[in-house]
């Protein structure tokens, strides 16, 4: 997915959640501190990390990113300090690292938690002195590069397990900025299946952007979207392929099987009729309503709580109140 896919004028996003961490993020953009994006595989870290670049005094600067999930064991080191000419068996050459590269501008390393801890030490010690030596070299090289990190673990447990240094979780942990998932920010969907479409149509050279139906939306906003924003990508991908490549409709949606009405956890029951006549749209909306309804009864109409029994973020909870006409306390 290219940047501009989700990340693209972020301030049409409306959600309460989506606008609490752009206001973190411009925040920080003004500073030059060190910055953990948290948050689950999928949900647009990355992409948001690149976003406090473009935001910064650092925006004319280079922006790279590496995956250190991605990094062969024996390569790490030389991908992020460079090496020198003979370090190692195959080094026919001096090579400068990302750290280097990044001068003046932003390094992120995303899956910090999959950093190898032989590594963990000499990056602690850059991040302390703004200086290291490449593999095999002597000289210390001074970088003036701003470091930005992000991870879907829970660093604190890394920590307790042996598996991630304490005392650089404490270093990076200077600005920790809470990236939603998909379905703390359900709201926001229409326009990120907009983005996305609109970028599938300029891949594969379509002159109108496709559409995606309501019945289409009502299914999509429905679904818990467990791999976020990567996971409604392939869907509508996917959906697009074998469609009619103009329209999205509900039928050719296809989600994966865990898909279920996020009440069926909570011990909520309902009953939709699907007699003769009664289309899918109709019979979404109807246990929908069913659902928001019996949940608002269990909570004595408090709609913090009713969410919280469908498993849903009070921003999707309201829109569901506001598109069914329902009304909590």
């Amino acid at each position: 997915m290219e940047a501009g896919d989700v990340i693209d004028q972020p301030e049409k996003y409306t959600s309460d959640a989506i606008k609490r961490t752009l206001r973190q993020l411009r925040r920080a953009a003004k500073t030059d501190s060190i910055c953990l994006f948290l948050g689950e595989s999928g949900s647009g870290k990355d992409y948001l990390a690149r976003y406090l670049h473009d935001c910064s005094p650092r925006a004319r600067g280079p922006f790279f990113s590496i995956n250190c999930a991605a990094l062969i064991p024996e390569l790490a080191e030389s991908e992020l300090f460079g090496h020198e000419l003979g370090a190692f068996t195959g080094a026919a050459k001096r090579k400068r690292g990302l750290l280097e590269l990044a001068e003046s501008g932003t390094l992120l390393l995303n899956e910090i938690a999959e950093l190898p801890l032989h590594l963990q030490a000499k990056f602690l010690a850059f991040l302390d002195t703004d200086s290291f030596t490449r593999v095999g070299g002597e000289a210390n090289i001074k970088v003036n590069a701003r470091v930005v990190a992000a991870t879907n673990r829970d660093l604190e447990a890394e920590v307790e397990a042996g598996a991630f240094r304490k005392d650089l979780y404490y270093r990076l942990n200077v600005l920790a900025i809470k990236v939603p998932s998909v379905r703390e920010r359900i709201e926001d969907l229409p326009l990120l299946a907009r983005a996305l479409m609109e970028s599938f149509a300029r891949k594969i050279g379509l002159h109108e952007v496709p559409t995606v139906d309501e019945a289409a939306l009502e299914l999509l906003m429905s679904y818990d979207w467990p791999g976020n924003v990567r996971e409604l990508r392939n869907v509508l991908e996917r959906a697009l392929i074998l469609g009619d490549k103009r329209r999205i409709t509900a039928r050719d949606i296809d989600l994966a099987p865990r898909d279920r009405m996020r009440g069926q956890k909570t011990g909520l029951s309902i009953t939709v009729d699907l007699g003769e006549g009664v289309t899918m749209n109709e019979a979404l909306r109807e246990a929908k309503r069913q659902l928001v309804e019996a949940s608002l009864g269990r909570s004595g109409g408090r709609v913090t709580e009713a969410a919280r029994l469908l498993g849903l973020s009070r921003d999707a909870m309201n829109y569901l109140l506001r598109s069914l006409g329902t009304k909590g306390k």
